[in-house]
């Protein structure tokens, strides 16, 4: 209905989807007769893709409240993700990009391609989107815990041996209130 108020905000590098997420949920409770306009830029195309699939998990349907909430801490925190959430990310990741593809198109039938906008996007920016969340189905090897474990070696260095003791040195020394923040 074009007849409804307006309400239009700018997010400028929000870099997670908190606050759309938030303002739709309050548009909705307090102001249902209000049409919202959320746009949201991004320096890069990751932030975006990541953007989209936070509130394309929030809005999924499908799920059960409890499994949408714990896949979107899951991928909120996005260090370590079970099977069967990289599986769903991965289908997500292909179906966001057919919205954006299909957006290119002026396809509208998905619920999906009602929500996102992304005339504002040039066509090699739209590339970039698609290309992004086409990897979230990708398998690649990654170990957080080595990588982890490297970048503390290289914030301690040789004192990294010896890090439970880095914490007891500092607290008996009385070190921890002197400066703000502590060697650990």
């Amino acid at each position: 209905n074009t007849d409804l108020p307006s309400i239009s905000m700018l997010q400028v590098a929000p870099s997670d989807a908190r606050h759309s997420i938030a303002t739709m949920a309050r548009w909705w409770r307090r102001a249902p007769a209000c049409k919202g306009n959320i746009t949201v830029w991004e320096p890069g195309p990751e932030g975006l893709a990541r953007h989209m699939l936070l509130i394309a998990v929030i809005l999924d349907a499908e799920l059960t409240p409890r499994d949408r909430m714990e896949i979107y801490l899951e991928v909120f925190g996005n260090v370590k993700l079970r099977e069967k959430t990289a599986e769903y990310i991965g289908e997500l990741g292909k179906n966001l990009a057919s919205v954006v593809l299909d957006s290119s198109l002026g396809e509208k039938s998905e619920p999906l391609n009602l929500l996102f906008d992304f005339s504002q996007l040039k066509y090699k920016e739209k590339d970039e989107l698609v290309d992004v969340l086409r990897s979230y189905g990708d398998k690649s090897e990654y170990s957080m815990d080595k990588a982890w474990e490297w970048r503390c070696r290289q914030f301690y260095e040789e004192r990294y041996d010896h890090i439970r003791n880095l914490v007891d040195w500092d607290y008996h020394m009385r070190m921890v209130g002197l400066y703000e923040e502590s060697s650990v």
